[in-house]
């Protein structure tokens, strides 16, 4: 068991890897794939298919289809596989819909369109057609991954019960052929045409419209309302006495509740967060009975231990690039970002968190060169418009550019105040993602030490983050105000054209 679990877990990761594939206009040559053995497509391919070659080859290949229907519909009622969960940020030209497991098609293992794919092809082959015919099944198989329609152990298993009734096929024509019967062969072909709609049929009749409850149920269900009624006055009655807490929530309670907490939709309930920029830059108390901090800027004062000197050595002979000043825009961008998106709480969930701020800043995590303020702010301006959902809006992005403008004016203790905290966050999630056994670890640690080397820069460096840098994004704001305002309207009137577009159903 513990295989087979290894098994599925790597065949999901395989899976959304190609799922992030994005082949662009070469998707026009992998569609047809996916669609050519649909129920609405396999009509059309089988009618080509006799034209092109003839009766005897297609007798085959309907003789083989029949039993291979029977045999996928078994397969899919005894493993009742979920389908792959589509990822949000995956875009296609082409849409597919992808049918619930309800459906009397819905169930993922094994693959019914490769199946019919993979028969078609290997009874042309086997017909003497041409042994090209073979890779048909894996075309189809491929473009129901990339469209994300199945998972790859399903369209391999449809791979192979295609070939392997495809053989069975050509041994019953080849046993006809040396004096089998034809009333024989012909009803064997009507059984499997009788049992395929059997299955069918069986199988809708199981998915179809829910049965009314019967009196003991409803008196259940009634129960249970009471019951969500009076935990709704209790968790109210809490609420407005100020006593709530998220340990009073139920697991399930407390998941909607962080949901919607980052979506943005309690904002008004909960009241805006106020990021610490935006107030009066803090002084450690502690410090002035020892030392003057009158000279301080920002947040300087806070640090009573300044950052190492990482990014020069010691003899000056090592220098840090100019490019890091972009860098930290960068990640400065991608930290407000995420505190604003999860309305300055990230430790309840400091893996999504760290996912999100890890998105906007690549340079935190991979070596990436910008040439200036402008190209940066402008790259990270389109990375948050590709978040999952759409991203939180043009607004919200240029009042994180604008975040990046207050930070950099309040001073160079300011700057390193964000970076230690965005490291924090770094160092949490690549602890939670060792702890849970997740993947990515390697590459949270690496954020780490990227962020305490711009920490350092930020700190030794005052200079290269100036009031010129800031005026510099303060500028871009302005400019990106107006720009966000037309991609907005742009999305809008594309909206408007696609609205009511319904595609058919495919297994």
């Amino acid at each position: 068991m513990a295989s087979l679990s290894r098994l599925l877990e790597l065949d999901v990761y395989l899976t959304r890897q190609a799922q992030s594939l994005s082949l662009g206009w070469l998707e026009v040559l992998v569609y047809p794939g996916s669609l050519a053995f649909s129920w609405e497509g396999v009509g059309i391919s089988l009618t080509l298919a006799g034209l092109c070659y003839g009766f005897q080859p297609l007798r085959m290949v309907l003789f083989a289809l029949c039993y291979g229907q029977v045999l996928n519909r078994i397969l899919k009622l005894v493993f009742q596989r979920e389908r792959p969960v589509p990822p949000d940020d995956v875009k296609r030209m082409f849409r597919t819909i992808i049918i619930t497991d309800t459906h009397a098609d819905g169930a993922s293992f094994p693959s019914g369109d490769t199946m019919a794919g993979s028969v078609t092809g290997a009874s042309l082959a086997l017909a003497g057609c041409g042994s090209g015919w073979w890779l048909l099944g894996l075309y189809v198989g491929f473009g129901r991954v990339y469209f994300l329609a199945h998972h790859w152990l399903d369209v391999i298993a449809g791979y192979a019960e295609g070939c392997a009734v495809s053989l069975l096929a050509a041994k019953v024509i080849r046993m006809h052929q040396e004096g089998f019967d034809a009333r024989q062969l012909m009803g064997l072909l009507a059984a499997g045409v009788g049992l395929g709609l059997a299955m069918k049929l069986t199988k809708r009749i199981y998915s179809g419209p829910a049965k009314p409850l019967p009196a003991a149920s409803r008196w259940e269900a009634e129960d249970e309302g009471d019951a969500s009624e009076k935990r709704l006055e209790m968790l109210a009655e809490l609420a407005a006495s100020g006593e709530l807490r998220l340990e009073d929530l139920t697991e399930e309670e407390a998941e909607s509740f962080r949901v919607a907490l980052k979506s943005g939709d309690l904002g008004r309930a909960l009241g805006a967060w106020e990021p610490w920029w935006q107030k009066a830059a803090a002084v450690d108390l502690l410090a002035l009975d020892e030392d003057d901090v009158s000279g301080l800027e920002g947040d300087e004062s806070l640090h009573q231990d300044p950052p190492r000197h990482l990014c020069c050595s010691a003899d000056g002979s090592r220098q840090a690039h100019p490019s890091v000043v972009f860098t930290v825009l960068e990640a400065l961008f991608a930290y407000a970002h995420t505190l604003r998106a999860f309305n300055g709480d990230w430790r309840w969930d400091p893996l999504q968190a760290a996912a999100h701020m890890f998105h906007l800043g690549k340079g935190i995590w991979a070596h990436q060169v910008h040439e200036s303020a402008t190209s940066t702010l402008q790259a990270l301006w389109q990375l948050a418009s590709k978040l999952p959902g759409g991203g939180f809006g043009a607004n919200f992005d240029r009042h994180c550019v604008g975040d990046v403008a207050t930070i950099l004016t309040r001073g160079v203790g300011s700057c390193a105040r964000a970076l230690r905290e965005a490291t924090d966050l770094a160092t949490a999630a690549a602890d939670a993602a060792e702890e849970g056994q997740v993947r990515g670890v390697a590459r949270l640690r690496r954020g780490v030490k990227k962020l305490d080397f711009l920490t350092s820069f930020a700190w030794h460096h005052s200079e290269a983050l100036g009031a010129d840098l800031a005026a510099q994004v303060q500028a871009l704001e302005e400019v990106l105000q107006g720009y966000g305002q037309r991609l907005e309207d742009v999305s809008k009137r594309h909206s408007a054209r696609t609205d009511g577009i319904a595609l058919p159903e495919r297994s």
